[in-house]
């Protein structure tokens, strides 16, 4: 072990991940402990400066004391880039003009901005804020929004209050910026050439988001790796040839030229793409191979990567939260574990061009399997046409496309100063990735784009899939019956099934309702969560990823309580993605959803596995508009334990309830009206009785729900309560006893994952 520090420091930040939380500012005096044990223990010593490191880092990132303190005043801030937008309202990153003089790293704020403007990177507002938390909706197989939003350095939300223009995108980056969207802005292919050429991914639609993660091609759009090396190499090549041509020397001096030429070339492309975390980590990798180069300084390409894995942690060590570094990083071990055996010796031109076609294949094929791995483990599915696609679209990409878009960007920048818009320079690079808008178009008619996989089976099928390579491989059979053995697992696994326990699952959908009841292989789901127009639904954003997650392919009973959006929203969108069998709702929003049946709500009973379902109201068809005392009110039993579901009714809903004679007596209550002072009255507590009551509320909801009086209510009662807002989804697995596990508290207690305020320090402390 050449050098235990390093690998000492990358293994404590790495584990970062799995902190519960981050350690206080204070923990930078392990320093001078980490100093005092370096030469006897240096693994400990890296350990340690790790620690103190991420301490450090984090607590000075996310100080927003200062804005804190602005109250009402302005504060000025940079765009970095528009994130999205939806009508009128833009989401959009900035980062604070006025940096810390001591501290290089800002935090990003995102804004929530109602502007018909148009916004451009590099220009300076003054904003007054109302800052809000970061915290976000978490389930499992969902996407961990605020995991994303601490790994691009976002610690913090607000929405624009007022705002004013101080400057336009003076640097250099924004006017290029400007002529280059203006020059492409009506060509064909634009949408994909752009993010190319600058980085900026704001101009690709969702739909051809969707084909690009179905195809496994999302990385080609992102400024990372290969195009880096791509033009690194390129520059290479070029200028050694141009050095050699012209002023041919025996020493080293050509090549530390062209080495410098194409770092200067590399950095340059990385700040026209607004060095984003993940052009900064390449073009860190890519200078510190230079730098080893240049220093004539021996080392191997293990030691190498472990450098470039060194220098990235220590100038970002959040960036183990982004799935680019794992799907980086990943691929360079991967070319290693394949590059790292002695070269094949052969003859003429026919042996050494089958060898460079067979060893690209297996190349190809190693990182498809590779990072297939990784993105069953990240993203909780796998593109099964990644693997031919990649095989030609790569080399493609490093061969045509990614050169020709940087010779016309070159063309461009050189014509600019003399009053030329050289739009003809792109022609060629748009007509080069002509073949790659063709896969995307054509992968929507292929079938099984993208394969969701079981939560319960990703371990064991990363373990089947380690055993399947190995069993390839050339080795010893005593090493073959042990890697056979990895395939255990996954079929112990498909053939234990499950017992007599139910499940119930509370999402958190923000201020709204889903509810998804598991007895068998049948499937219960009782409302739906928001949706915000054509652009977000929580059914295509949250119950689609639980449900698939949880090895669900349809619905067995969906059922839509009443009108309000916050429950029927992301009806239309689940069932577009997943069949529906039975409909039960009186609203409109169920005539205009897909099912194979639909039924009025009204008191009727039927089984679910091994569960009774009993629909108690309302007795009578609504007049009119389905309100909230008109919700459908559901309970769940198998028994011995009972879920009483009733929507949003309030107290004359309560009341009509207990006078119907039924039985309202559950162990399981979700409070009716999430928690309001409108529902939930003395008399239906008492009635119910709930030995664990559950509230459906976002975080920092403006009508401050559940109310204190109403938790207080069910706390006398002698009831458990849970709050979506605090922990996330919430399971209970009932059987003879109610377990209760929560996303924040036992799924997933990670810091990364918990309640941050809004406070002066809202991550560490």
């Amino acid at each position: 072990m050449k050098n235990p520090f390093l690998l000492g420091f990358c293994a404590l930040v790495i584990s970062s991940l799995l902190w519960p939380v981050l350690p206080p500012w204070p923990a930078c005096l392990l320093l001078l402990v980490a100093l005092g044990c370096y030469r006897k223990l240096p693994v400990l010593s890296g350990a340690l400066t790790a620690v103190a490191w991420v301490a450090v880092y984090t607590h000075m990132l996310f100080d927003y004391s200062h804005l804190q303190q602005a109250g009402d005043s302005w504060v000025r801030g940079e765009i970095i880039a528009p994130v999205s937008d939806s009508g009128d309202w833009q989401s959009i990153d900035i980062r604070l003009v006025k940096p810390k003089l001591i501290w290089p790293v800002e935090g990003n704020i995102r804004l929530n901005w109602r502007t018909t403007d148009q916004i451009r990177p590099g220009e300076q507002w003054e904003f007054r804020l109302a800052p809000r938390s970061i915290t976000s909706p978490l389930n499992e197989g969902a996407f961990n929004g605020q995991r994303y939003l601490l790994s691009r350095h976002v610690g913090i939300k607000a929405r624009v209050l007022e705002a004013r223009k101080v400057s336009e995108a003076s640097g250099l980056r924004g006017l290029l910026l400007e002529h280059i969207g203006h020059a492409i802005s009506e060509k064909p292919r634009q949408a994909l050439l752009y993010p190319l050429l600058t980085g900026e991914q704001q101009g690709i639609d969702a739909q051809t988001w969707q084909r690009l993660r179905q195809t496994g091609t999302g990385h080609l759009m992102a400024i990372s790796g290969l195009h880096m090396s791509v033009l690194g190499a390129w520059l290479l090549l070029l200028c050694r040839a141009l050095l050699t041509s012209f002023a041919p020397r025996q020493d080293r001096r050509n090549l530390v030229i062209a080495m410098i030429v194409a770092t200067v070339g590399c950095l340059l492309y990385g700040l026209l793409a607004g060095m984003g975390i993940p052009t900064r980590r390449a073009f860190i990798m890519l200078a510190l191979v230079v730098l080893l180069t240049l220093s004539r300084r021996f080392a191997s390409p293990w030691e190498r990567l472990l450098y470039a894995l060194a220098a990235v942690l220590f100038l970002d060590p959040l960036s183990p939260l982004s799935a680019g570094f794992w799907l980086s990083f990943g691929a360079i071990v991967i070319m290693l574990l394949l590059l790292d055996r002695p070269p094949a010796h052969l003859e003429g031109v026919p042996g050494r061009l089958k060898h460079y076609l067979m060893s690209l294949v297996t190349l190809q094929l190693a990182l498809s399997i590779g990072l297939g791995v990784l993105q069953l483990v990240l993203f909780g599915g796998v593109s099964v046409h990644s693997l031919w696609i990649n095989l030609l679209m790569v080399p493609w990409f490093s061969l045509v496309a990614i050169p020709l878009a940087l010779a016309g960007l070159v063309f461009f920048v050189l014509l600019l100063p003399f009053g030329i818009l050289a739009d003809w320079a792109f022609t060629p690079a748009l007509m080069a990735l002509i073949p790659l808008d063709g896969l995307l178009t054509f992968s929507d008619h292929l079938p099984g784009a993208w394969i969701s996989v079981p939560a319960q089976l990703i371990a064991p099928l990363c373990f089947a899939i380690a055993g399947a390579v190995l069993l390839f491989l050339p080795l010893a059979r005593g090493v073959k019956w042990v890697s056979a053995s990895l395939l255990l697992p996954l079929l112990i696994t498909l053939s234990v099934k499950g017992g007599p326990q139910w499940q119930m699952h509370l999402l958190d959908v923000g201020q709204g309702l889903a509810v998804v009841v598991f007895s068998r292989d049948q499937t219960l789901v009782y409302d739906t969560g928001l949706a915000f127009g054509d652009t977000f639904s929580h059914g295509e954003r949250t119950l689609v990823p639980f449900l698939r997650a949880k090895g669900r392919n349809h619905i067995d009973v969906l059922v839509i309580s009443h009108e309000d959006k916050d429950h029927a929203g992301g009806a239309a969108a689940l069932a577009r993605a997943m069949p529906v069998h039975l409909l039960i709702s009186d609203t409109r929003a169920a005539r205009d959803t897909l099912a194979m049946e639909h039924a009025p709500c009204r008191p009727q009973a039927f089984a679910l596995g091994n569960l009774w379902v009993e629909v108690l109201s309302p007795a009578d068809s609504p007049a009119g508009r389905v309100d909230n005392n008109a919700s459908c009110v559901v309970t769940v039993g198998d028994g011995h334990s009972r879920l009483l579901l009733p929507g949003d009714i309030e107290a004359e809903g309560e009341t009509r309830l207990l006078g119907s004679g039924e039985a309202l007596n559950a162990n399981v209550l979700v409070a009716p009206h999430h928690g309001s002072l409108t529902s939930s009255t003395p008399a239906f507590v008492a009635g119910v009785a709930p030995a664990i009551t559950l509230f459906a509320a976002g975080a920092n909801n403006r009508y401050g729900f559940p109310k204190d009086a109403v938790v207080q209510r069910y706390l006398a009662q002698g009831s458990q309560t849970f709050t979506a807002a605090d922990t996330g989804q919430i399971s209970l697995y009932l059987d003879d006893e109610i377990t209760v596990k929560t996303y924040r508290g036992s799924l997933a207690p990670f810091w990364y994952n918990r309640v941050f305020g809004v406070g002066g320090r809202p991550i560490t402390e």
